[in-house]
């Protein structure tokens, strides 16, 4: 006990300070338990009121605790704090007088105090922040479960353009491991050289490629999409996302458009053959005759060199993605 010092008065000038305080203290004896607490920890803890007003006086520590590990962590923790004369604060899991969990980051301090107690504790509250951490980390569970499901083909290169990661929709081209610019047909590769410029601010660029595929027959694939540059906090390139979409349908029937020379009238109409629209339907989204519509189909017929509806096709679509429809006239 200090000498001179009234230690109820003492006791009453440090009780009207905490008491405030938007963190919860208390005070425990050398058995751990709460001989004195403010309001706030009684709203942590004992959120309901469940065994009265100051409720907690009595409550041995530990039992706030989730685990009982984490508690004998926190009384180590104490003991080398106060060896070596430090404060140190740590985030445990604890748990209310009903059960819910709850965060905080908790710091002890040897109370030297004419109140002659053991131990001062201060909890300050980080349930929310805890929380936030999670429904990041869930975000980013979540991106990464989209990222492997989009039907677009999600492709991540480093530095050196080696393919780093590809999603299932991308793995019937790409592999991992593999040069991108080896899947590339040689022609389209002078369009890579931006792909590792660092652009003067943040903007995504675009990209058209002709690829080689493993499971078609055919030689090569258009894919067309974005090109987003991954940065380090240094501003220099770490790698380059790109988000590609198969456009080789829509291609291959703009090359039968300009090797076909189709008025602009049978490209629409191509267009919708592709979709799979019967000469009743084009005719009425164009409002036209049907008999006009076969007029047409007719003539693209003869200006591309094919006897039907599912050789035009064959012409644009893939065979392996390739779902013609039949010669219907309705």
């Amino acid at each position: 006990m200090h000498e001179g010092i009234n230690p109820e008065l003492y006791r009453r000038r440090f009780e009207a300070l905490v008491r405030c305080s938007t963190s919860g203290w208390c005070f425990v004896d050398s058995s751990w338990r709460i001989v004195w607490h403010n309001d706030t920890l009684n709203d942590l803890i004992d959120p309901e009121r469940s065994r009265g007003q100051n409720s907690l006086r009595g409550v041995r520590i530990q039992r706030i605790f989730e685990q009982a590990e984490d508690f004998r962590s926190f009384t180590l923790a104490v003991e080398h704090d106060l060896e070596v004369e430090t404060r140190s604060t740590t985030e445990y899991r604890l748990r209310r007088i009903d059960g819910a969990p709850w965060w905080a980051n908790v710091s002890v301090a040897r109370d030297d105090s004419p109140m002659g107690l053991e131990y001062a504790i201060e909890f300050i509250e980080t349930t929310q922040m805890h929380e936030l951490r999670d429904r990041v980390n869930d975000r980013s569970s979540i991106q990464s479960h989209i990222l492997r499901n989009v039907a677009d083909l999600i492709v991540r290169l480093d530095v050196r353009g080696r393919i780093v990661f590809v999603n299932p929709s991308a793995e019937r081209i790409f592999r991992v491991g593999t040069d991108f610019a080896d899947h590339v047909a040689p022609e389209d590769r002078d369009s890579l050289d931006h792909l590792y410029k660092v652009p003067d601010h943040d903007e995504t660029g675009m990209l058209q490629i002709r690829v080689r595929l493993r499971d078609r027959g055919e030689d090569e694939a258009w894919l067309s999409g974005a090109v987003r540059h991954l940065l380090r906090e240094d501003g220099s390139l770490e790698g380059v996302h790109l988000t590609l979409r198969d456009v080789t349908v829509e291609a291959r029937t703009r090359r039968i458009v300009e090797e076909a020379g189709l008025t602009e009238r049978e490209m629409q109409i191509l267009y919708l053959l592709m979709d799979g629209y019967t000469n009743l339907n084009i005719a009425t989204i164009l409002g036209i005759s049907e008999n006009g519509v076969k007029f047409h189909v007719k003539n693209i017929f003869r200006k591309t060199g094919v006897s039907s509806r599912a050789e035009l096709l064959s012409r644009a679509i893939p065979s392996k993605a390739r779902s013609a429809p039949p010669d219907s006239r309705h």
